[in-house]
C-alpha cells in the first residue's frame, strides 16, 4: 500500500515537473527582462494578464547632468511571432542629477502618451528594436502607484 502511494505521489511530481517544463516553452515570452544601452537601461515585464511594465532609467555620464526616470504601463497581445504592445500611460520623473536618482528624491512629474511598439519573437528570443532581450531571474519592475509610494518622504524638522 505504501509504495503505490509513493508511486502515486512520485507520478504526480512528474506530471506537474512536466506541465511546468511545457508552459516555460510554450510562454517563454513571459518574464522580466532587461536592455541595456550606454547609461540607458530598459527593464520589462510581461505578464500573464496580459499586461507589461516598462521601467526606463536615464542617466548621464556626468553626475551633475540630470536623469530621468520612466514608467509606461499598457497591455499586450502576442500574434504569432510578434508582441503587440499598447501602451497606457506613460509617467516621467525627472531628477536633478543622479544622487537624487539614488534617493528617489525627484523634481519633475510628467504624463504622456507612448507610441506603440513591437517585440518580434525569433527561436525563442526576444528582439526589441533589434536588440535581444536579456531574462532576468532576479529583478522587479514598479508600477506608477507603487514608485508613488515609495517617493522619498521630505525630511522632518526636529524641534
Amino acid at each position: 500500500m505504501a509504495t503505490n502511494i509513493s508511486i502515486l505521489v512520485l507520478a504526480m511530481i512528474a506530471a506537474g515537473m512536466g506541465i511546468m517544463l511545457y508552459q516555460r516553452r510554450k510562454y517563454f515570452y513571459l518574464g522580466t527582462f532587461f536592455i541595456g544601452h550606454g547609461m540607458t537601461s530598459t527593464v520589462i515585464n510581461l505578464k500573464n494578464s496580459g499586461h507589461y511594465v516598462i521601467n526606463i532609467t536615464n542617466v548621464s555620464e556626468n553626475p551633475q547632468a540630470p536623469a530621468s526616470f520612466k514608467i509606461e504601463e499598457g497591455s499586450f497581445r502576442k500574434d504569432g511571432t510578434v508582441i503587440d504592445l499598447k501602451p497606457e500611460k506613460l509617467s516621467t520623473f525627472t531628477y536633478p542629477n543622479s544622487q537624487a536618482l539614488t534617493t528617489n528624491d525627484w523634481g519633475g512629474h510628467e504624463e504622456s502618451e507612448s507610441e506603440s511598439h513591437q517585440i518580434s519573437l525569433q527561436n525563442h528570443a526576444l528582439m526589441l528594436s533589434g536588440e535581444e532581450l536579456q531574462p532576468l531571474n532576479q529583478g522587479k519592475v514598479v508600477t506608477v502607484k507603487q514608485f508613488m509610494q515609495n517617493k522619498k518622504k521630505p525630511k522632518s524638522a526636529k524641534v
